[in-house]
């Protein structure tokens, strides 16, 4: 009786490693204090690859071009990106406390809608001083239902400041926040009228809204940006990563399949820093997610 030849095992292929996303973190960190080169050089020497900038006028005043002169000097010499700029939510330096108004595009009435969309391209002329990808744009203001007439009001609010970040070279970013005008069905809309819009996915607010998975698969097409930010799904807390119940391993899985390859942009409440220092709970922060 003849013998088979044994036939030769095929080598195992080696399991290529996990790419790690490009880390990038807000200013809102430090959005209850100016923002200053030192705090920035912060961000940088925990290992930041990219910034975004929170337009809170008690932080960064987009409309004071001597604070705008130096952030624009840190970011030219330093060789890390503004990655984006955050549209503010107020017009003061209290977060609607000193006299200022909400930032609502959706605003029914048309004066108030108005005087929205002016202030936000008022913060879009930062960039003539430091070039940026990215303008995040709230979309009504968190826990609103939808009114009547408020979608219309959006798309008009929406077409003229992306046709503003447009011709200064910036692409204008939805954000998935808790409200009804902002769920995916709502954004997916306006960017079907609008070709140039992209989305940030916000994972906090994806938690607390239709799930995280359930608003990725939804988005995911869209995505050029991210905020990462955890929670307990009732309180919009801004915590770091693992501080509250987003399942972040499924998260990760599913951000690092988003066709786009956005960064892994940490968005963290300042009073929910460590003891020992925001350099050190970002660094933290990205071998935590970085290791899962």
């Amino acid at each position: 009786m003849s013998i088979k030849p044994i036939k030769p095992i095929k080598p195992i292929k080696p399991i290529k490693p996990i790419k790690p996303m490009r880390h990038a973190i807000s200013s809102y960190v430090f959005t209850e204090q100016k923002l200053t080169p030192p705090l920035l050089d912060q961000l940088a020497r925990a290992g930041a690859e990219a910034i975004e900038i929170f337009c809170a006028r008690q932080h960064f005043d987009y409309r004071d071009p001597r604070q705008v002169e130096e952030i624009a000097a840190w970011f030219a010499s330093s060789g890390v990106p503004l990655h984006s700029l955050h549209s503010p939510l107020y017009t003061d330096t209290a977060w609607g406390e000193a006299g200022g108004y909400c930032v609502d595009i959706t605003a029914l009435a048309v004066n108030d809608r108005n005087r929205a969309v002016d202030e936000v391209l008022s913060a879009l002329t930062v960039a003539q001083y430091i070039p940026f990808q990215f303008l995040v744009q709230h979309v009504g203001m968190a826990g609103d239902e939808l009114a009547r007439g408020q979608l219309q009001a959006a798309q008009e609010s929406v077409h003229r400041i992306a046709a503003a970040a447009d011709s200064c070279g910036v692409q204008l970013l939805l954000e998935n926040i808790p409200n009804q005008i902002s769920a995916p069905s709502a954004l997916l809309h306006l960017l079907s009228l609008h070709p140039q819009l992209a989305v940030c996915f916000d994972v906090g607010h994806a938690h607390m809204a239709g799930g995280v998975e359930a608003e990725f698969q939804q988005l995911q097409h869209h995505i050029r940006s991210t905020h990462v930010h955890d929670n307990c799904g009732t309180r919009d807390s801004h915590r770091w990563p693992g501080g509250g119940d987003v399942d972040w391993k499924a998260a990760m899985h599913l951000l690092r399949r988003a066709p786009l390859a956005p960064p892994l942009l940490l968005e963290i409440n300042g009073d929910n820093t460590h003891a020992d220092g925001v350099e050190a709970a970002l660094k933290s922060a990205f071998a935590f997610l970085e290791g899962l």
